[in-house]
This record gives structure tokens, sequence and C-alpha cells, in this order.
């Protein structure tokens, strides 16, 4: 090449100018000729030629745009060419992004000053479908299968966004494109055109926002999902198709995980989004009365709206059948499973139906196996004997065995030896075979006297173990005062007699053990004052008014003995029987044994703390009244104890008192309960009306408070 001389550059420089500027001239009318069409597009290849959409386009600077030809016809032509492209996320000429939201793929645009200002009004109003389909295009990327912390259902709605969504727009725009190639679009034509899709796209955004702004996953993205569903629903001019069928394969990932929860008792959730979670420290050997209802438990934020009416049947399912599958048998039998399904999203909402079944199924199934094979019945039977003192020798045999170590300051008390004691009484020939292999009942010693024991259970107070001390919330107990029963039996029937139920039987079998001691005592004082009877009536006179105590005492605690087990105990029990008969479920069972657990309760006094500080006022005084008079031994002669006769009158004064107070608040009770059973208890203990005129002193109108029961029927 030769060298160029410094007087030829000027020269040089104004062709390669000319040469630049017909080039450029040959380039615009190649581009914008209107003559120049194709009737086939290609759009194959165009997610390589613009990979990301949604990223942001060149920027406007001022000065640097593109001036378009003076013609308007051109102009317009020109504009709807620039207008398809950055509908697609291409660059623009004309049309430049100002502003660009990497989080959430929104857009803003400028338009160059030199178009027409109408034309200019045209664009405006159709630029924000380029900005919904960027932001779109942004979730999809951001959501899509390679990114692993969206979770599933956001893949999967990302996914049918770009398969539903966004394909059917690039071939709407194509349409556009095609007809616009034909000369037939203009700018009106184009906004009338694109009014159903903005609208489509622009509520689309909205959805998508929504999910990116609030970072929801799981059961809550469904949930928008079914409340945008039923929004477009009111919305007769959209198209509900597209929307329908974005839910039904978003929602398959989670309903996948719903059928092997229900179907299988598996938790499947990878990505922490599902609406069963399962606590890992909860152990079942440790059955704690939180056991049932902590192991799985539902996240209320991730349950879609649409199963919200069945959350509780698809928790109890999968629950149903892990209960089942930890069961010791289950290695050797294998579990009645319910029959697969297809569960799919639907807007009939066929899914409820499927899942209602599978539950139906799982929790008959545990029923069945809980009554049959771990013989639940006759467990429950099996407590109400030995904690509701059904089995009469067994009571005795304790009694008569360990009232040497019961007798003692719980201090005292020696647990091993008072255990041992018990385990022989319970193996007696005559009560082993009535306890099943699989209950285990053992002594136990609570350091809180039982009204302190029922106030706490009433308020909802945390129990203490048995190990904690607490002397100083209640005076020192005797053994028989703090002297309960345990049991301990193994999964799943640990599921029915949890810490709470326990709880339950245990104050019952303190209440009625307490005044089995204390009629003991009484029988005891009634044995020894056999031996006066030798005496003459002279003699005898003296001690009279205590013998009346005595016999006072012992009528009371036998009718109230009588009335809690024939007219309390017996009566819930038998209810109880009938109606598991009706149950369907586990839950139910437990339900219906709790329910009969409370009315003892109830109707033993235990649930009203007035009426139970009357009856253990009456009771300690019976106890009391015995060991005076066991005190006394053979004494022959009263004369030696001056103040013998001042304290029975003292005692037989103090428990008319109470007795009086006792029948008055039977009285007000007995207006509450329709079965009539207090009524008959009043006429047993108020026999021949011996405390009317007390009771009248008392402020008792007996007449106007209870109607007459005629006791020969």
């Amino acid at each position: 090449m030769s060298s160029t001389s410094p007087a030829k550059i000027p020269n040089l420089c104004n062709r390669l100018f000319r040469a630049f500027e017909e080039s450029r001239s040959r380039k615009t009318k190649q581009k914008y000729n209107p003559t120049e069409h194709s009737n086939s597009l290609d759009f194959s290849g165009w997610r390589v030629e613009m990979p990301s959409p949604s990223a942001p386009s060149r920027s406007a600077t001022p000065g640097d745009w593109d001036e378009p030809p003076s013609d308007v016809v051109v102009e317009e032509k020109i504009i709807l060419e620039e207008l398809l492209t950055v509908f697609l996320g291409g660059d623009s000429y004309l049309i430049r992004v100002v502003n660009f939201s990497r989080r959430t793929g929104k857009k803003k645009f400028n338009l160059s000053p030199s178009i027409d200002e109408m034309n200019a009004e045209f664009v405006r109003k159709c630029l924000p479908m380029a900005v919904y389909y960027s932001i779109l295009c942004r979730f999809v990327e951001e959501h899509s299968a390679k990114n692993l912390q969206a979770g599933r259902v956001n893949q999967a709605l990302s996914g049918s966004i770009d398969e539903l969504l966004i394909s059917e727009y690039v071939m709407f725009i194509e349409s556009l494109e095609k007809k616009n190639r034909s000369g037939r679009l203009h700018l009106h034509e184009l906004w009338f055109h694109i009014q159903n899709v903005m609208t489509s796209m622009k509520m689309n955004a909205e959805l998508v926002l929504t999910i990116t702004e609030n970072k929801t996953q799981g059961g809550l993205t469904l949930t928008a999902l079914h409340e945008y569903l039923n929004k477009i629903v009111a919305l007769i001019s959209l198209d509900t198709r597209l929307c329908f069928q974005m839910t039904k394969i978003s929602s398959a990932p989670y309903m996948k995980s719903v059928k092997e929860w229900i179907f299988n008792g598996v938790i499947y959730d990878p990505f922490n989004e599902f609406m069963i979670v399962e606590n890992p420290r909860v152990n079942k050997e440790t059955y704690s009365e939180g056991y049932w209802e902590n192991k799985y438990q539902l996240r209320h934020c991730m349950i879609p709206s649409f199963l919200d009416d069945v959350k509780d049947y698809i928790l109890n399912a999968g629950k149903y059948l892990n209960a089942m599958k930890e069961c010791a048998d289950y290695e050797r039998k294998p579990i009645d499973l319910p029959p697969l399904e297809n569960l799919e999203y639907s807007d009939d909402n066929a899914y409820n139906e499927v899942i209602v079944k599978a539950y139906k199924h799982s929790s008959k199934a545990l029923l069945k196996y809980m009554l049959n094979d771990h013989k639940l019945i006759k467990r429950i039977s099996t407590a109400k004997k030995y904690f509701l003192l059904e089995q009469g020798d067994f009571v005795a045999q304790i009694l008569d065995t360990c009232n040497e170590e019961l007798d003692k300051d719980i201090n005292e008390v020696m647990p091993s030896r008072l255990a041992t004691l018990v385990e022989m009484a319970i193996k007696m020939p005559t009560t082993e075979d009535d306890v099943p292999t699989k209950i285990h009942i053992t002594s136990c010693l609570k350091t809180l006297d039982l009204q302190s024991q029922v106030t706490k259970i009433m308020r909802n107070v945390p129990q203490k173990n048995d190990s904690d001390s607490i002397a100083d919330e209640t005076l020192p107990l005797t053994g028989y005062e703090a002297f309960t029963l345990s049991m301990k039996c193994r999964w799943p029937v640990s599921l029915v007699f949890n810490t709470k139920v326990q709880s339950l039987y245990q104050m019952l079998f303190r209440h009625f053990f307490y005044c089995k001691h204390v009629e003991r005592l009484l029988c005891n004082a009634w044995i020894l004052d056999q031996t006066i009877r030798s005496m003459s009536h002279e003699e005898m006179k003296p001690y009279g008014p205590a013998l009346v105590l005595r016999n006072k005492m012992i009528l009371f605690l036998q009718n109230m003995q009588n009335y809690i087990t024939e007219d309390a105990i017996e009566p819930a029990w038998i209810e109880f029987l009938e109606s598991v008969e009706h149950c369907e479920s586990v839950d139910d069972l437990i339900q219906k044994h709790w329910d009969f657990l409370e009315t003892c309760m109830k109707d033993c006094f235990l649930a009203d703390l007035k009426m139970l500080s009357l009856f253990r006022r009456i009771v300690d005084l019976c106890k009391d009244a015995a060991k005076f008079i066991l005190g006394l031994g053979t004494l022959r002669n009263v004369e030696e104890y001056p103040s013998y006769s001042l304290h029975i009158s003292k005692l037989d004064e103090e428990f008319t008192k109470n007795i009086v107070a006792f029948l008055s608040r039977i009285i007000d009770m007995s207006t509450r309960d329709p079965s009539g059973k207090l009524i008959k208890l009043y006429y047993r203990l108020n026999f021949n009306h011996f405390y009317n005129q007390k009771l009248a002193k008392n402020g008792s109108n007996v007449k106007s408070n209870i109607s007459f029961i005629d006791l020969r029927q």
C-alpha cells in the first residue's frame, strides 16, 4: 500500500463520510419499505436471539435519538414495527428503557421527542403490555427449575406461565406482525386488538409481583392463584382457561405431597412448603399429653385456601397411618392403606371427596386395629376397675397390706416397699387375669393434696412431676392422702391413656380411696364398740352420743359411695360403651373417653370446688371421730376422760353443720340436674327429713327448690 500524504487526508475523509451516509440511507429504506413483506414468520429461534426478554434495553441518551421520516404514514409504520419489537423485549430506536428493576423485571420507557404527538399517545397506552411481559419473563427466569430455592410450586407456576401464557402471547404478537407486514395494521387497530390481552397480562403480572414481593411459596402461592382464578371468573370478558390450567399445573407438585401423606403417611416436602410438619423431638415413648397434637401439626400459613375446609381430614388421614406404622406389629403385619386415587386441582372440588374418603378409610382402619388387636375397651375397663375401685378385693388387699406404710407421713413412706405391696395385691389370683399384659399398674405418691391438684387442673396450670417438691404449697400429707395408682402402657394404647387422662383417673382414685380408708376406720371403731354391748343400759349411756355419731358418719359415707358407683359412674360408663359403637375414628374414641371421665369428675363433685371442699371437710370429721374413738381403746370408764362428752358433742355439732351446708348445695345444684340423681342423693342423706329443721334455719327452701320423689317407686 502506498503512503498517504497529509494533503490527501481531507479528501479521504469526505469520501468516507459520503459512503457512510449512502449505506445508512439504503438500510433505512430496506427496513421501512412497506411494499416488501413476507407472509411467513419464523419465531422458532426467538429465545436464542433474545435470551432474556426481561433484561434492560439500551438506555436513551439526550441527543442520541434516530430521527423518524417526516412522512406520517412511514412514521406510523416505523412505530408499529418498534412497538411489536418492544412487546417481545427487543431493542428499539425510538422507544428506549429509562429504568429497570432487576428484582421484578419492571421497565419504564421514554419516547423520542420527534414522534408525532398523536402517535406518541397511542404508544404510551400500548407500552404497559411490554412492561407486563417483562415482569412475567423475569418471574419465569427467577423461578425456573434451575433455582432450587424457588420451591416446587413456584417452579411449576413458572413453567406454566412460560408454556401457556408467554407462548400464546408470542403467537399473538406474531399474528400482529404478519398483519403489519401485509400493510393492514394501524396504531388504532393495534390498540383495539391488544385490549383483552393487555388486561390478562396485567392481572398475571400483578399476580407474580405479589408472589415476588411477598416471597410466597407452596400453599401461599396456590392460595394467591386460587383467589386470582375466582377473581377473573367474575370478569366474563376474560378467558379463564389459561388461568385454570396455570393453577392446575402449579398445584400438581403440592397435590403430589398431599397424596403421599393421605395414602402412605409420608411427608414429601423437599423445599419446606407443605402444610404438614413433623416434630422429630416428640417421642412416643414419653407419651405426654401433647404427643398426639404435637407430633404432626398443621402449618396454617402453607394451607391453600381451596384445601382449608379439609385440612383436618388431611392431617388426621396421614396421622392415623403413621400411628399404625409405629406399632410394634408393623414389621410382621402390613397395615391397611387406603386405595390410591387420582388427586388433582379441579373446578368442581372433586379432590375434597378423595381426601375425605382416604381419611375415613384410615380412621376406621386404626380404630379397628386398636379395638381388635390391642383390646382397647378391655384396657379402659381394667382402668375403671382399679382406678374407680370397682375391683373390691383389690381395695381390701391394699387397705390390709399397705395400712402400716400408708399411715405414715409422706416423707416416711418407703416407695419401693409400697410398690412391692401394691404389686402383690394386684397379682392376687382373683385379680391377676384382669390386668392386660401391656398395662402395668403401680403405686404413686403425690406431694400435692387433692383439692390443690383439682384447682390446678381446672385453672389449666401445668402439672409438676411426682418427684417435684412442692411442700411449700401445702401441709405435709399422710400416705393415705398422697397415695394413688399410675399406669404405664405401650404404644399405641398410650395415645388413649396419656398424661391428662391419667391425671383424671388419679384424682378420682384419690377421692374414692380416701373415703374407703375413712369408712374402714369407722368400721374398726364399730368393731371396738361391740365390746361395750355387755354393759348395762346405765353404763352404756355415756357412750350413746359417740355411737349415734359414728352410725351417722358410716351411713353418710355408704350413701355417698352408693351414689358415686351406682348413680354417677355406672350410667356414664354405660353411655360411654354405647357411644363407642358410633365412633368413626380413634379421635372420636379418645374424645368419648375424655367425656366419660369429665362426667365422672362432675358427678362426683370434683369439678365443683365448693362442693369438694364441703365433702372433704365432712370426710375429715369422720376420720377425726374414728381416730378419737379408736384412741380410747377398750376403755370402760369414760370418767377417766373428762373432755370425752364435750369432744363428741363438738364433733357432732360440726358434722351436722357441714351436712346441712352440703345438702343446701345439693338443693342448688339439683335445679341443673335433669337426671334427678342429686335429688335421690338428697333424700338418702336426709332420710325421714332428719335435717329439715336445720335446713330451714339455714335458709334453704326445700319444697321450692326440689320436687318430691316417691322413693317407694
